[in-house]
């Protein structure tokens, strides 16, 4: 078959689409260089009016994220940050961009669709293997000189069990030490979509091999977020296998009551979980049997105990995105915990940090957000999308996921590509 211009760029910009979401799970830094690539071959395609003829400009959902996105920009007329409010419209600029991208996207890209799916899983079967790797490495390293594999970060630990360590998060296989490419939560978040993909694959292989295969996948994914050890991933894990198991049984039919019974889930888990963190701060470190898993626990708790005073007066408007790390240090040191004040903080919580930074405007379009994604996903009977927004909500619980580029970027993609994947695989399985 003889392949003219227009061809040939639609086949390049859907390898451009493939590799950056396989590069999702990766090394952060080359993002926006990938990012870039697919934007030129997806501009290099030109007939933007044929593209865009079945694109919902005025959904509501796009309004939200639109409405998003300037209220962060309009955010610099306040923030005396600058830089880091420029920094953070520029994250942002993901609301609007990923929706355009992908409703844009030729058809040859919407029927090959299935293999955004897989590059994706084969670049957490990659980042996976690394991490593991790089583990292997640094308790080999760490022990060359005693001639021992130590797989324990403190000498204090040698006698420490492996899964007691992992449990700890005081293993190099184990949270931050084995993450190499992003925080643990959101390596998790990652895993689980993928597991949930995974399990929506199981069912249309009747091959064993193939089956047998996925349910390797599946069990090896399952283990990473154990060795991850992040408190949102176990979360997640749970509420995501619940309401698999719900929406698998009741096909759909009584999903209204879904979406309160997981915030309850996720509230009180969350709610018990806080005075357990709490109680790390009180731990001697010297104590092998008790010891402290992270400061980062403690961390969060002092921050999310704190969000009202953050911003006094400007419930409505917020402070600003670009002044909430330094409002966050002086509020440690007017605590006295000088300890943290340290550090360079966000909210570690999506509402909050919308709250604090956008003001309640900002949280009510965050949450008008979140809750049209879970509506989408009960109209098209779209589970995958509905899995997503469960993985989302829990973790905008733990994290400040749209300030982070490997927070909004995975956010967007997959809400943008699921939310208009039925329409377009429609409408171009007719052609």
């Amino acid at each position: 078959m003889k392949l003219d211009y227009q061809t040939i760029i639609q086949r390049l910009s859907f390898v451009a689409a493939l590799f950056f979401v396989f590069w999702l799970p990766l090394f952060e830094g080359f993002m926006p260089t990938i990012f870039g690539v697919w934007i030129g071959f997806w501009f290099m395609e030109g007939n933007f009016k044929t593209r865009f003829t079945q694109f919902p400009f005025k959904s509501n959902l796009n309004l939200l994220f639109l409405a998003y996105f300037f209220l962060s920009f309009i955010a610099l007329l306040y923030t005396s940050d600058q830089n880091k409010g420029g920094m953070d419209v520029q994250q942002k600029l993901a609301l609007f961009a990923f929706p355009i991208l992908l409703g844009g996207s030729s058809s040859y890209f919407w029927k090959n669709s299935r293999w955004i799916f897989w590059a994706f899983i084969a670049g957490l079967l990659v980042a996976s293997i690394y991490d593991l790797q790089s583990a292997y490495v640094a308790s080999k390293l760490a022990g060359v000189d005693q001639e021992q594999f130590r797989y324990w970060v403190y000498e204090r630990h040698e006698n420490v069990d492996f899964l007691t360590l992992i449990s700890m998060r005081m293993s190099y296989f184990s949270y931050g030490y084995l993450s190499q490419f992003m925080h643990p939560s959101y390596f998790s978040m990652y895993l689980l979509f993928g597991i949930a993909v995974l399990l929506q694959n199981l069912k249309k292989h009747p091959s064993y091999l193939k089956n047998g295969f996925v349910l390797f996948l599946v069990l090896f994914f399952t283990s990473m977020i154990y060795f991850l050890q992040s408190t949102a991933g176990f979360i997640g894990f749970i509420v995501l296998i619940i309401s698999a198991i719900f929406i698998e049984l009741s096909l759909f039919k009584k999903m209204t009551f879904l979406i309160p019974f997981l915030l309850l889930v996720a509230i009180i888990a969350t709610l018990l979980f806080i005075p357990y963190l709490s109680n790390h701060e009180e731990i001697q470190v010297f104590d092998i049997e008790k010891d402290s898993i992270s400061t980062s626990s403690s961390i969060r708790v002092e921050l999310w105990k704190n969000t009202i005073e953050l911003i006094e007066n400007k419930f409505l408007i917020g402070c600003g995105p670009g002044d909430t790390r330094e409002l966050v240090k002086t509020q440690f040191q007017k605590k006295g915990l000088a300890k943290y004040a340290t550090g360079d903080y966000n909210m570690h919580n999506q509402f909050l940090e919308s709250l604090v930074g956008l003001g309640v405007f900002g949280l009510g379009i965050l949450i008008a957000i979140l809750f049209l994604v879970f509506q989408k996903a009960i109209q098209q009977k779209n589970k995958l999308l509905f899995y997503l927004a469960i993985l989302l909500l829990i973790n905008f619980l733990f994290e400040s996921v749209l300030n982070r580029q490997a927070g909004i970027f995975f956010a967007m993609y997959f809400i943008s590509l699921l939310i208009q994947l039925p329409q377009k695989k429609a409408l171009f399985s007719a052609l």
